[in-house]
Formats: structure tokens, C-alpha cells, sequence
């Protein structure tokens, strides 16, 4: 029996399992399913509970990163910009789940370069979750790493390494060292080193990177073989010519070691 004739098509309970679904999905690429799904959910929920429920909003920010994710960024920024406006509403200004939306809004504009007004909404996600969650949570270490990344971008190194160092050693010991969120920094902090023409400190965070990624992704997915060339890009460039190739063969036979990304956070619901 399947969820809809367990629920009934139009149950919130539907629209919560559909919105799970179109997370999964994303995960995994499908995102033309996981769109499907997103929107089958946000109308089951808008129509349960209304527009300007909370669980809209969720809603409303996945399908707007996935259609970041996918380069509809005008639409994206329509989406988040109702997500935004629902959960300032709904939960008022100083929520987490503001400061998501604040740092997923931003992220766009940052790919817009709208510099100015991705620092603005950055500061405010920044400060919410330092009253909110504390300066030592995974969630303030995303905002660090968020606006590293913005200030990375517009080649102000000097601003963004130390917020990458204390973002990776705060998911470091909230998190654990193998955890996900450490290889993305690891990831971001090497992007850094490299523009700073520190190749070996690169390559050995990358390298930490890859592994992690293979232990949490396998060695088939996409974000490890973008590690794998990032990191042969790195050695490259660093004139270990063979230790490139070497790595990139023995991926290539599938079996794997034994680029920058923002924070984007997936709400609840």
C-alpha cells in the first residue's frame, strides 16, 4: 500500500513524506523528480494549513535551492524571498530557520554578485545564530563559512581565512572529525590556500577531504569526483605530476582513496 492510500491524497502527512522524498532526491541528482515532489508537497501543505505556515516556507526553501542548484537563480530568489518572508512571520526575526533562509538567500546573491547584499543578510544569519545557538554550534559554523565564502569571492583572503579555521574547528568538535561538514571546509579552506600559492597545505586538506567524502558518499558519487580532481588539479600545479595521475587512475578503476560550497541548510518538515 502505498503513502497516498495510506493518508489520503490531500493529508499533511503526505505532504511531509513528499517533502522528505524531494530531499533524498535532491541528494542523489534527480532533481527534475525531486522537483515533482517538492511541489506536489507544497500544495497538499498549503492547502492543509495555509500559505503562511512554517512548513510552507520549508517547503519553499528546498525547491528554491534546488532550483539554485540547477541555475534558475531568478527563480530561486522568487522562492526564497517567500520562504523568508513567511518564517519572519511565522516564527518571528530571530529564529534559526530565519537565519537559514538569510544564508540561503545570500549564497544566491553571492552567485548574482550582489556582494552588498549577501554581506547584509549574511551578518544578520551570523548574529541570530550567535544568540540562538551559541558560537560553538555546527549552525554558527556554517554562518563563518558562508561568509568566508562571500569574502573569498571577492578576493579578501585576509577576512575569509580565519573564518574558515575557527568554521572547520568548531564542526570539528561539535560534529567530529569525520564528519561531512568538516570535508566541505576542509574543501573551502584548501580553495583558499591555493589562491595563496600554499599547494602542499592544499593538497593535504583536500586529501583529508577525499577521504572523508568516500567513507560518507562511496566512491561513485559526484562530490568525490570532484575532490579527486580538485585534488589532482592541486598536485598538478604543485609539480607532483605522478602523484595526479596516479590518483586519478587508480579512481578511475573505481577504487578511490582508502570545490568551494556554501552552507546551504535544509530546513525541517
Amino acid at each position: 500500500m502505498s503513502i497516498a492510500e495510506r493518508f489520503g491524497p490531500d493529508d499533511p502527512r503526505l505532504g511531509r513524506s513528499l517533502n522528505g522524498l524531494g530531499r533524498a532526491l535532491a541528494r542523489l541528482g534527480k532533481l527534475e523528480e525531486a522537483e515533482a515532489a517538492y511541489l506536489r508537497a507544497l500544495e497538499i501543505i498549503t492547502r492543509a494549513h495555509g500559505p503562511e505556515h512554517a512548513l510552507v516556507a520549508a517547503i519553499l526553501d528546498n525547491l528554491a535551492q534546488l532550483l539554485h542548484e540547477e541555475g534558475r537563480l531568478a527563480d530561486a530568489e522568487t522562492r526564497y524571498d517567500r520562504s523568508l518572508a513567511i518564517r519572519e512571520s511565522a516564527l518571528g526575526p530571530d529564529h534559526p530557520e530565519v537565519a537559514t533562509g538569510l544564508n540561503n538567500l545570500g549564497l544566491l546573491y553571492v552567485a548574482l554578485e550582489r556582494y552588498d547584499e549577501a554581506e547584509g543578510l549574511l551578518l544578520r544569519a551570523l548574529a541570530i545564530d550567535q544568540r540562538a545557538l551559541g558560537p560553538e554550534s555546527p549552525g554558527f559554523a556554517t554562518d563563518l563559512n558562508n561568509l568566508a565564502l562571500l569574502y573569498q569571492e571577492q578576493g579578501e583572503l585576509d577576512r575569509a581565512e580565519p573564518l574558515h579555521r575557527r568554521a572547520l574547528a568548531i564542526r570539528e568538535a561539535a560534529l567530529g572529525r569525520d564528519h561531512p561538514d568538516v570535508a566541505q571546509s576542509l574543501i573551502n579552506l584548501a580553495a583558499l590556500d591555493r589562491e595563496r600559492g600554499r599547494l602542499g597545505e592544499a593538497a593535504l586538506e583536500l586529501g583529508r577531504a577525499l577521504e572523508l567524502k568516500v567513507r560518507s558518499l562511496g566512491a561513485g558519487h559526484a562530490d568525490v569526483r570532484r575532490a579527486v580532481l580538485a585534488l589532482a588539479a592541486v598536485l598538478e600545479e604543485d609539480g607532483r605530476r605522478a602523484e595526479a595521475r596516479a590518483l586519478l587512475a587508480r579512481y578511475e578503476r573505481g577504487g578511490g582513496p582508502d570545490e568551494r560550497q556554501g552552507g546551504r541548510r535544509r530546513p525541517p518538515g
